[in-house]
C-alpha cells in the first residue's frame, strides 16, 4: 500500500524534471517512459518534462491533503486529470505538548473567564519578558503592551503569505492613521530565506516605515532570528494570531491553530484549515476570528487586512481613557520629572489621588 501526503498548493513546490535529469536519477525507466506523467501548465498544455507530483500520485493507492480545502484544491490542480478517487483529507494538526500551555488542556477552562483571562495575562506577560531582550523595551513600553491587544503575525516570509499587505497597509498615510488609532500591537517575526529577494524588500519596508514614524513604534515590533523553539512563547502570549494567503495558495497554515490552542482570536483569510475551525465575526453568533476577505475570488487587500484589524481592536480593547497629571500650587514641582524626583527624595510623604481604587 503506497500513500501520498502533499503538503503544498503551490504549483513552484512541485518538481518537474526532463527524462535526462530523471535517468540521471536511476528512476526506474518504466516509471519514465510508460506512465502518463508529462508535466503540463497552468492551462493544459503539454511540456517536455516529468510532473514528479502527478508520476508520484499516479503511483499511489490514496492521495492525503493537509486540509479539507487543500484537497479539493489538489483534484484541480495541473496534472490531477484522472486521480480524483484517490483524494482525501487528513487536517493537519500540532503537538499540544509544544504548542498548548498546560492551562488551556483542562476543558473546565472553556467558559470561565477568570482563569481565562489569569491564563492570557500571565502568558502575555511571558512574551513581553522575552522581547525585552531583542528589542530592548523599557518599562513604558512594557506597560504600553500590557494595556494594547497584541497580534502576532510568525509565519515564513514568502510571497503568498502576503507580508506585503501590512507593509502596503502603513504605506497609505490615510490607512496607516486608522491603524495608529486601533491601537493594536503587531508582533512581526518569521524566516527569510537567504535567496528570496521579495521576503528580504518587505521586511525591509517595514522596518524602514518604522523607523521614519516614531508612533509605529510603538505598534510595530520586528523581531528577526529567534530561535524557532522560542516560537510557542509568541503563539501561547498572543491576542490573535495571524494567517494570510492568496487564494488556495494555504495547505494547512497549522500558526492559526498554535493560537487557537491558546484562547487566541484569529485574523484570518478563508484558506487552509481555516474554514474547518475559525468562526468569523459577522457570520456566527460565537464568532473568534476576524476575516480578511477574498473579493470576488481576488486575493485580499490592504484595506480588508485593515477592516480585520479594527473589528479585532474592537473586542480585544476592554477599555481607554485620557489621563491627567495636576498638582497643587505648593508642590515644588513643574514637570513630571520634578515630580518623581520630588517623591524620590520624600518618600512616603506626597499623598495622591486617583479615580482608581485604593484612594
Amino acid at each position: 500500500l503506497y500513500l501520498y501526503n502533499d503538503h503544498t498548493p503551490r504549483d513552484v513546490a512541485h518538481p518537474k524534471w526532463t527524462v535526462e535529469q530523471m535517468l540521471r536519477l536511476r528512476v526506474d525507466p518504466r516509471y519514465v517512459f510508460q506512465i502518463p506523467s508529462r508535466a503540463a501548465d497552468a492551462e493544459g498544455r503539454p511540456l517536455d518534462a516529468i510532473d514528479v507530483t502527478r508520476l508520484l500520485w499516479l503511483l499511489s493507492d490514496q492521495l492525503f491533503g493537509v486540509s479539507l480545502k487543500h484537497a479539493e484544491h489538489i483534484t484541480h490542480m495541473p496534472g490531477a486529470g484522472d486521480i480524483h478517487g484517490k483524494v482525501r483529507a487528513v487536517t493537519n494538526g500540532v503537538s499540544v505538548e509544544t504548542w498548548q500551555d498546560a492551562r488551556f488542556r483542562d476543558p473546565g477552562i472553556v467558559g470561565d473567564d477568570e482563569r481565562l483571562w489569569s491564563a492570557k495575562t500571565e502568558l502575555k506577560e511571558r512574551l513581553i519578558q522575552f522581547l525585552v531582550g531583542p528589542l530592548g523595551l523599557d518599562e513604558a513600553m512594557q506597560a504600553h503592551l500590557r494595556e494594547s491587544p497584541v497580534a502576532v503575525w510568525i509565519r515564513r516570509v514568502t510571497s503568498y503569505k502576503r507580508l506585503d499587505l501590512l507593509a502596503d497597509l502603513l504605506s497609505d498615510p490615510s490607512m496607516r492613521e486608522r491603524f495608529l488609532a486601533s491601537g493594536v500591537v503587531y508582533v512581526i517575526g518569521g524566516r527569510v530565506h537567504q535567496d528570496d529577494e521579495w521576503a528580504r524588500e518587505q521586511v525591509a519596508r517595514l522596518q524602514a516605515l518604522v523607523a521614519s514614524d516614531a508612533r509605529l513604534r510603538r505598534q510595530v515590533l520586528i523581531v528577526r532570528n529567534y530561535n524557532v523553539w522560542d516560537a510557542p512563547v509568541f503563539f501561547q502570549g498572543a491576542t490573535a494570531t495571524t494567517m494570510i494567503s492568496d487564494p488556495w495558495d494555504e495547505a494547512a497554515a497549522t500558526g492559526r491553530s498554535k493560537g487557537q490552542l491558546n484562547g487566541a482570536l484569529d485574523i484570518a483569510t478563508d484558506d487552509g484549515v481555516v474554514p474547518e475551525f475559525v468562526s468569523f465575526h459577522g457570520r456566527s453568533d460565537r464568532p473568534h476570528g476576524f476575516c480578511v476577505p477574498y473579493e470576488n475570488g481576488q486575493p485580499p487587500t490592504p484595506a480588508g487586512l485593515l477592516s480585520a484589524i479594527k473589528d479585532f481592536a474592537a473586542v480585544a480593547t476592554l477599555a481607554g481613557t485620557q489621563l491627567v497629571l495636576v498638582v497643587h500650587p505648593s508642590i515644588p514641582a513643574r514637570n513630571l520629572q520634578e515630580l518623581i524626583a520630588l517623591a524620590k527624595a520624600k518618600p512616603g510623604q506626597i499623598n495622591y489621588g486617583s479615580s482608581g481604587s485604593g484612594t
